[in-house]
């Protein structure tokens, strides 16, 4: 596993060892990587999980009946 894959495992709540998470963190990258994945988790997290569906008939409707 690289760095990246290590720290992702780890915030995604998978089984990662001890030492591949010591490793990944000892290196400044790998701190500033686990930063940047928390900060884009939280930016993401406050978006909304689903856009809202577009009801399409009322459109539809007033076109069929300009036609």
């Amino acid at each position: 596993m690289n760095i990246e894959s290590t720290i992702d495992a780890f915030l995604d709540g998978e089984t990662v060892g001890p030492a591949a998470l010591d490793a990944a963190l000892a290196a400044a990258e790998g701190r500033a990587y686990l930063i940047d994945a928390l900060a884009m988790r939280q930016l993401l997290s406050d978006q909304p999980a689903a856009v809202a569906p577009v009801d399409r008939r009322g459109a539809l409707l007033s076109y069929a009946r300009a036609a």
